[in-house]
């Protein structure tokens, strides 16, 4: 639901939609999706010009993420990242975050997921 919120730009909704889904895994301790719901809380919070607490929320995501060991999320989470640093100029910091990720798979590369990570890397040279 946050994701979709946050395409069609209602990103206090999608705020609150990504919030409610972290207090949930709060309650219930199922913990799964976390990784996912704080980078969509970043999405929103970057949509609402917050872009300090989004880069808190993404880092957050990425801690998660690779915690869990779950690479997907946590290549997610480094592209996004990657993409506001590369916005405020942190290139070089950007492009070894999201590389360190990339490099990590070896197939799957015609997933949106790692077509767009490669599409940032190359950005970012």
């Amino acid at each position: 639901m946050a994701e979709a919120l946050a395409r069609q730009g209602e990103h206090r909704a999608a705020l609150v939609a990504a919030r409610e889904g972290l207090e949930d895994q709060e309650r219930t301790g199922q913990r799964r999706w976390e990784p996912e719901l704080h980078r969509l809380e970043a999405i929103a919070l970057c949509g609402l010009d917050q872009s300090e607490d989004g880069q808190t929320a993404l880092e957050k995501a990425l801690c998660v993420a690779r915690r869990q060991r779950a690479k997907s999320y946590e290549l997610r989470a480094a592209r996004d990242l990657a993409r506001l640093w590369g916005k405020r100029g942190q290139k070089t910091e950007a492009r070894e975050l999201l590389a360190a990720v990339y490099e990590w798979f070896t197939e799957g590369f015609d997933t949106a997921d790692l077509k767009d990570a490669k599409v940032l890397l190359d950005e970012l040279t």
